[in-house]
């Protein structure tokens, strides 16, 4: 389970939920045994984490790489929230290559890697959608559902979100050869009341 732009008071009252722990016993809020909020993102796991690694934008900014193993296998997710305004410009292209640096690092045949959060652009925008593209990972989302919308970011049927349109902003990328994605869906847009500006999605995967 991975958040975005969350406060420390809402990552400590979901720990403070049995149910939650019991579901998701492992976290990155703890980094060196110091409680750590970094970017205000938190990623959540069923499965204990073998190391949680932090990596600099230019700016100071971190994005958070997570390390654990499921079914023999290293899984690495990297938990992302690049701000929205900032598509195309040269900062953008540089934090999104940089990310590119980190995982190309990470071997891709014999480990796992999933990229999930809020990335800021909307499908087919350049030059994000070559740095992020198919020749490197799979659109969970456009797998699944083809070209339904998707949207994450919906004013329309958002009451907490006040952008001038629609768009799908948030993703989930894989890069695997034994995982495939068999079901997406948006998550928080039938809840009562919204529970964030930006829906959320949930995707299934299937080992192989």
């Amino acid at each position: 389970l991975a958040l975005q732009g969350v406060n420390t008071w809402l990552v400590e009252e979901l720990m403070s939920l049995g149910w939650f722990k019991k579901r998701f016993p492992y976290s990155s809020y703890y980094l060196h045994g110091e409680k750590c909020l970094s970017n205000s993102s938190v990623l959540f796991s069923t499965f204990p984490l073998l190391s949680v690694e932090q990596h600099k934008y230019k700016d100071g900014n971190v994005f958070t790489l997570c390390t654990t193993k499921v079914k023999g296998r290293k899984l690495h997710i990297l938990n992302i929230d690049l701000i929205e305004g900032e598509a195309h410009s040269e900062k953008r292209v540089a934090d999104a290559t940089l990310l590119c640096a980190v995982i190309k690092k990470i071997p891709s045949r014999k480990e796992d890697t999933i990229l999930v959060g809020n990335f800021g652009f909307p499908p087919h925008t350049e030059p994000e959608s070559t740095i992020f593209g198919p020749s490197f990972f799979v659109d969970a989302w456009r797998e699944c559902c083809g070209q339904k919308n998707g949207y994450t970011r919906d004013p329309v049927n958002n009451n907490k979100n006040h952008s001038s349109s629609c768009q799908r902003l948030d993703y989930v990328f894989l890069r695997s050869e034994v995982w495939n994605p068999c079901d997406a869906k948006l998550i928080g847009n039938s809840q009562t009341p919204i529970p964030s500006p930006n829906f959320g999605i949930k995707v299934t995967l299937k080992f192989t």
